[in-house]
């Protein structure tokens, strides 16, 4: 077999390879966890001080363009660096009473249409139909099959030189 594993001795040699690999990721994971962590704390300060200095001068802006509302032509106006206005914010439903109340109303009232319901086959319930009954709503038993797997003793690994 060539370039392949030929014996239980290569295969356990490829194994610590595997392991030793998955050692030295891990390593390399963690120091860019912490690399990302220092550079997000670095730009997290000065993002946040960008930050408050806007929302002032948002907060400012907003406060004077209210009181100045009479300076314009229409709902906006037009600045040398941009434009200031009033937009008509999208209106949106409050609800008076507890949500189990508004859907039962819904219901009594045959609205319907207006709850949301998200339905999506059970499978766990599925697997308790026999075939033909999985057949007669459009499915099908699909057995598990063996599935390779590898699992390296990182500690021994670490603990003995090749």
């Amino acid at each position: 077999m060539k370039d392949g594993i030929e014996n239980w001795l290569q295969a356990d040699l490829a194994l610590r390879r595997v392991g030793l690999g998955d050692i030295e990721i891990a390593r390399l994971q963690a120091d860019l966890g912490e690399a990302v962590a220092r550079i997000k704390t670095d730009y997290d300060v000065k993002i946040g001080a960008l930050l408050a200095v806007r929302k002032e001068a948002v907060k400012a802006l907003g406060a004077f363009v209210k009181a100045h509302r009479k300076d314009f032509d229409g709902k906006s106006h037009r600045l040398t660096h941009g434009v200031v206005g009033f937009r008509k914010g999208k209106g949106s439903i409050a609800f008076q009473w507890k949500v189990e109340t508004i859907l039962e109303a819904l219901r009594v009232r045959y609205l319907t249409a207006c709850i949301r319901v998200e339905e999506t086959p059970n499978k766990d319930a599925l697997g308790l139909l026999d075939d033909a009954q999985l057949e007669s709503v459009g499915c099908r038993r699909v057995e598990g099959r063996d599935q390779f797997f590898l699992d390296p003793d990182l500690e021994r690994i670490t603990e003995r030189p090749a």
